[in-house]
C-alpha cells in the first residue's frame, strides 16, 4: 500500500465508531486504481489522525 492521506470531518470520525463503519482508501485513482477498505482497528493502526483546520464563527455584536 502506498502511503495515503486524507481528509476527514469531525462527523465522519465520530461516525468511525460504529462497528459497521469501513474506511475505502483508493490509491493510483488516475492510472491504475487500487482500493482498500479499512475498519476502525486497521486505520488507528496505519494512521495517525489529527486535526488540521479551525472554524472561526461570528460571535454576534462585538463592540
Amino acid at each position: 500500500m502506498e502511503r495515503p492521506c486524507f481528509f476527514m470531518t469531525p462527523k465522519e470520525l465520530n461516525a468511525s465508531s460504529s462497528p459497521k463503519w469501513r474506511l475505502a482508501v483508493v490509491t493510483n485513482a488516475l492510472t491504475r486504481p487500487v482500493y482498500h477498505l479499512l475498519s476502525k482497528c486497521e486505520v488507528d493502526r496505519r494512521f495517525e489522525i489529527e486535526p488540521c483546520s479551525y472554524v472561526g464563527k461570528f460571535k454576534g455584536n462585538a463592540n
